[in-house]
């Protein structure tokens, strides 16, 4: 992999975060179960994270950490994790009965991203009322 410098707005938007308001994008998309669902009506959870990092461990940027310089050593490069796992980067959540998705995402998006680790996580969740 050859390296590559962060660009200004990558840096940017690592620098405008921090440890109690991290600024990162999210993305929340609801998905029908279809070959996930089990015979009981259930979601094949561990199915679907072990097809999430299969799909992870072939796509570089995912690979990718920030390698933070020093003064004078010139801008953050891009490089690939050598202890990469994405299995580390996917969750599982389940919702309770009264919580609402919105408001559950909402919270933990302010959760921020280890940065030194590839910048990125899935969270699974289940539990919502229509299955």
């Amino acid at each position: 992999m050859a390296l590559r410098r962060l660009r200004i707005d990558e840096l940017a938007n690592a620098w405008v975060g921090d440890a109690s308001t991290p600024f990162q994008l999210g993305l929340l998309g609801l998905f029908d179960a279809g070959p996930w669902s089990r015979a009981d009506g259930a979601i094949d959870i561990e199915g679907v994270a072990l097809e999430l990092t299969a799909r992870a461990r072939c796509v570089d940027e995912l690979r990718r950490r920030v390698l933070w310089t020093r003064p004078w050593e010139g801008r953050a490069l891009w490089v690939e994790d050598p202890r990469f796992d994405p299995a580390r980067h996917i969750e599982h959540v389940t919702l309770g009965a009264t919580d609402d998705l919105t408001t559950w995402a909402a919270n933990r998006s302010v959760h921020p991203l280890d940065l030194h680790a590839p910048l990125w996580r899935a969270v699974l969740v289940d539990g919502l009322p229509e299955g």
